[in-house]
């Protein structure tokens, strides 16, 4: 097996794949995360204020940056299934 199957997809793992993260608000109402991968990529996660349950900006930043990272995961899950289709 090699050594992408091997490693596991923790939120450790993930988070070295990070190489900068930048947060942009617009309108007070919506919260982009942006984030920057080692290699380049670009991911980004949203939030929308719309109740009681994310209207401060601490709640915003946090709910962007989880649904950032879950594309990574989606990504890096992605990846290492297509390697090991392609080793046969």
């Amino acid at each position: 097996m090699n050594k992408c199957a091997q490693e596991q997809l923790t939120e450790q793992y993930i988070d070295k794949l990070i190489g900068s993260v930048q947060y942009h608000s617009f309108n007070d109402r919506v919260m982009i995360c942006c984030m920057t991968l080692v290699n380049g990529m670009i991911v980004t996660g949203e939030s929308i204020c719309n109740g009681p349950n994310i209207s401060d900006f601490g709640t915003q930043m946090i709910v962007s940056n989880e649904r950032a990272k879950a594309k990574i995961y989606e990504l890096e899950g992605y990846l290492r299934k297509q390697k090991l289709h392609e080793a046969g």
